[in-house]
């Protein structure tokens, strides 16, 4: 009997989450209070919600320590390979590289049923949601340190042949500052029933946890925020088995991904690159809003025309090979627009600028740390990560030994 719930039968109060994704192949029905592997982890709070996994804090009994475990779908919980990355990533910690710190450790993990729980260390917010905490974020020192920080994640990944696959935003977090701590004891919970009012199954839980608040931690411990922490490796892989496609965002879509070239590293270069970007004008580089195809044109509007022979060249083979079944209604809403990457630069510079005595009225100094004239520098180290050819895209090695272009960019005063 298939027992996956149809998304019509039950009231889910709670806009965050699907009940659809739980049933005998899905999500397990934990609960505020469960109690996990032999009386060891006792649920307090929830942390997240996605297509394949949620994710709770939970205190460890044992060493009294709050940690957050990831429950992921039955579906994908048997020889799970996010797992086996972070075995490896913990298989090398004392090879001592120094991305390693940026990278998580895997504490522990077990099964209940078919659902693996993947437990790890309690972070704090993400980047996404911290920038509005933080002071004067964009074109800032931070901006650099966070950058060379992600930097150092990646390269310590691609050293121990692993690819990540989906390098954006809200899979950047930072560590709680010591002193500080998560509002976890502020629980928002709904009850679940059925339409038909007829009672719940087993395998759905009694009650919906909202996901927890952090605004007011946040902004409690945004000025003490320091070092990050790349997560999330449920679209990672090896490089010596690479997928035919990964689940990043749209607008960090490599160009080897949207014409389905094969998938290597440097798809994570790619990523970096369009992450620069977003540090420190905090917005996206590309657009992909009306669908990944789109960046077939948007990229080389906004790199320049070094970068079009390649994607032509592209787009004719998977017109030639029939890539896409309605390639005949293909349209292209970027094609028109003037800009390039040193003009969304000076843009965003301008609005930063605009913006410090808005939200930041109390603070004496509204400059910026980086004058305009270090915009340059910022994008000649974007360009250097974003070429089109997975072929001669620099690795992260190339890239740490180009810093010194961030750090020119802070020079010009």
């Amino acid at each position: 009997m298939d027992r996956t719930s149809p998304r019509h039968v039950y009231d889910f109060p709670l806009p965050n989450e699907d009940s659809g994704l739980y049933g005998l192949d899905g999500l397990y029905p934990v609960q505020v209070g469960d109690i996990y592997k032999d009386g060891r982890y006792k649920v307090v709070n929830k942390l997240g919600s996605g297509g394949f996994a949620n994710v709770w804090a939970a205190r460890d009994l044992q060493s009294d320590v709050v940690v957050a475990i990831k429950v992921l779908q039955a579906k994908y919980s048997k020889d799970n390979q996010e797992l086996e990355i972070l075995q490896c990533i913990r298989s090398h910690e004392d090879q001592q590289h120094p991305g390693q710190k940026h990278l998580p450790t895997l504490l522990d993990h077990f099964f209940e049923g078919k659902n693996l729980f993947i437990v790890t260390q309690l972070m704090g917010p993400s980047i996404y949601d911290a920038i509005e905490y933080i002071p004067k974020w964009r074109f800032s020192k931070s901006s650099a340190r966070y950058t060379k920080q992600l930097l150092l994640a990646i390269d310590c990944l691609h050293s121990y042949g692993i690819v990540h696959g989906d390098i954006y935003e809200s899979n950047i977090l930072f560590y709680i500052p010591k002193g500080h701590k998560l509002d976890l004891d502020k629980v928002k919970v709904e009850e679940i029933t059925r339409k038909d009012g007829k009672p719940l199954e087993e395998w759905m839980p009694r009650m919906q946890t909202d996901i927890m608040c952090n605004w007011y931690s946040t902004e409690r411990m945004a000025m003490e925020l320091r070092d990050i922490q790349l997560i999330d490796f449920s679209s990672a892989f090896f490089e010596s088995q690479p997928p035919k496609t990964i689940s990043t965002p749209h607008h960090l879509k490599s160009p080897e991904d949207i014409f389905q070239k094969p998938l290597t590293r440097a798809v994570d270069v790619w990523s970096f690159g369009c992450m620069v970007y977003w540090m420190f004008a905090v917005d996206e580089l590309f657009t992909g809003r009306s669908g990944y195809r789109n960046l077939i044109a948007d990229i080389p509007i906004v790199l320049g025309d070094s970068s079009a022979p390649w994607m032509l060249s592209s787009l004719l083979q998977a017109i030639h090979d029939n890539l896409w079944d309605d390639i005949q209604s293909l349209k292209f809403s970027q094609l028109g627009h003037d800009t390039t990457l040193e003009s969304e630069l000076h843009e965003q510079y301008e609005h930063a600028i605009a913006e410090i005595p808005q939200f930041w009225p109390k603070l004496e100094d509204k400059s910026l740390d980086m004058e305009r004239t270090g915009i340059g520098a910022v994008a000649r180290y974007i360009r250097k990560a974003l070429i089109v050819d997975p072929l001669q895209r620099p690795t992260t090695k190339d890239m740490i030994g180009a810093e010194k272009l961030l750090d020119s960019a802070f020079n010009t005063k």
